[in-house]
């Protein structure tokens, strides 16, 4: 399985030496490739691909795209000697705590609180993840129904809920939080909040997230997400100490769930191109429980 995540490396490469812009996907892997590898050929193609997106007007991209992007970053910061790296950071962590009061819908509200948590690895956490915490308690506040989900409109708590997107941004933003702070009501949340997905939006036939979005690529990368949170949620459930802590499902089987999107024909045919970037991560995330 790890010659897979090489070769769905030498994919993203290709792509990009044919000239495709990089997207925050596909530097992410590659950022998590050089790191696990010290791969030559990533790490020259992980130069120029980080110098072009550095030197994009990051002031003007739409708040989803900087959430995108800013974990990218923080990885990079890790990797990378170059000053424009953690300085990128700050700015996009800025940027996003201001747009977060002009957020509506719940996945890019969440997308937004987990970016800025996450540059808590570059900037001083006492300066982002107090407000960013708090931030996120608002979404919980507005959004969450214990039992019924989330809603997809911060402006209308009552709404449609069940959309699988917002569940899986919120699994994730909530065990990022978990991560940063150490407390366990948010790890527990986000598998309910998993648990809720599964029962109303799970094909269990294909072994997929239906309902994952209409644009080309979304249910492909929403299901790649929750293979991801999933993995996550496994990893915790390994833990003897969470376990002791916590209130978990007992009939829980995370890794064979997330194994089973990442094995699914209705995945599998979308492997290609920098959407290898994306399957990539989620294989990473499985092989690493």
């Amino acid at each position: 399985m790890t010659a897979d995540l090489d070769r769905l490396a030498d994919d993203v490469l290709r792509v990009l030496t044919d000239g495709a812009a990089a997207t925050p996907d596909a530097l992410s892997f590659l950022l998590r490739r050089y790191g696990e590898t010290g791969r030559a050929d990533v790490r020259d193609a992980l130069e120029p691909a980080l110098a072009t997106a550095l030197n994009q007007p990051i002031a003007t991209w739409p708040p989803r795209d900087r959430a995108a992007w800013l974990p990218v970053f923080v990885a990079a910061a890790a990797l990378v000697d170059d000053a424009r790296v953690p300085a990128a950071v700050v700015s996009l962590a800025e940027s996003l705590r201001a747009d977060f009061a002009a957020a509506s819908r719940v996945d890019e509200a969440f997308a937004i609180v987990e970016a800025r948590l996450a540059a808590a690895a570059v900037v001083s956490p006492h300066a982002i993840v107090p407000d960013a915490i708090d931030d996120l308690e608002r979404i919980v506040g507005g959004a969450y129904r214990p039992g019924d989900g989330l809603a997809h409109d911060l402006r209308m708590p009552g709404g449609p809920r069940g959309r699988i997107g917002d569940h899986v941004c919120a699994a994730s933003a909530l065990l990022t939080a978990y991560q940063v702070t150490a407390r366990i009501p948010y790890a527990m949340l986000a598998e309910e909040l998993m648990q809720f997905a599964r029962r109303t939006s799970w094909d269990e036939e294909a072994g997929v997230f239906t309902g994952a979005g209409a644009a080309p690529g979304e249910g492909f990368a929403t299901n790649c997400a929750a293979a991801r949170v999933w993995c996550r949620l496994a990893s915790l459930h390994a833990e003897e100490e969470y376990r002791a802590a916590a209130v978990i499902a007992p009939d829980a089987v995370y890794a064979a769930e997330a194994e089973r999107i990442l094995a699914s024909p209705l995945i599998a045919s979308a492997v290609r191109g920098l959407a290898c970037a994306t399957y990539g991560l989620a294989l990473a995330e499985w092989l690493a429980i």
